[in-house]
């Protein structure tokens, strides 16, 4: 099966959100090259922020857009706040910006061009915490790799503040502990 180009589908998908006016940012591996080396993806990831109105505009854009989504996507995004969309094969993730570090994510992110297209990008410390929360081999590979090439550029008091916030939120007490060993590795300690 020949799957659709990333770039068409992260393209259309900010198309989507642009033309709606949804608030979004990329975070994943197409916002790594941003802070650290550039990294093989194979899909899109976006943090949006809608209501129950916008997340049905949303699903329905995509769909006329060409993108694939589960019956009730709208609903079930709502509730899962997840949604998984998919553009000849290729996957675009859509995650539910509703916390409060989603909040400051978005406040924090730089502008980009990813794919001819100019748009937010999660900053180098909100990528990082993201990654921490996946806490996939890879995810552990790009933090290293962010930090190394940030350094003494990244916000360190801010990283362990939403690190500490995300274990008591979440019961994933091992983001502080991650984190300060990874900090320790580079000298950051």
């Amino acid at each position: 099966m020949n799957v659709a180009p990333l770039e068409d589908a992260f393209r259309r998908a900010v198309d989507v959100l642009q033309r709606l006016n949804i608030p979004f940012f990329v975070y994943g591996g197409l916002a790594v090259p941003t802070w650290g080396q550039v990294v093989n993806t194979r899909d899109a990831d976006f943090v949006v922020q809608v209501d129950e109105r916008s997340a049905t505009a949303l699903i329905d854009g995509l769909r006329n857009e060409g993108f694939d989504l589960p019956p009730r996507a709208a609903f079930l995004f709502l509730v899962d706040t997840w949604a998984a969309a998919s553009l000849g094969g290729r996957k675009v993730d859509f995650a539910l910006g509703a916390t409060p570090f989603d909040e400051s994510a978005r406040a924090r992110t730089a502008t980009v061009r990813i794919f001819d297209r100019e748009v937010p990008v999660a900053s180098a410390e909100d990528l990082i915490l993201y990654k921490l929360c996946a806490f996939r081999r890879k995810d552990l590979a790009h933090i290293e790799d962010i930090i190394k090439r940030q350094g003494r550029r990244l916000d360190l008091s801010y990283l362990r503040r939403w690190a500490d916030e995300i274990s008591r939120a979440t019961g994933k007490f091992e983001v502080p502990s991650t984190l300060e060993k990874m900090l320790a590795e580079e000298g950051l300690a």
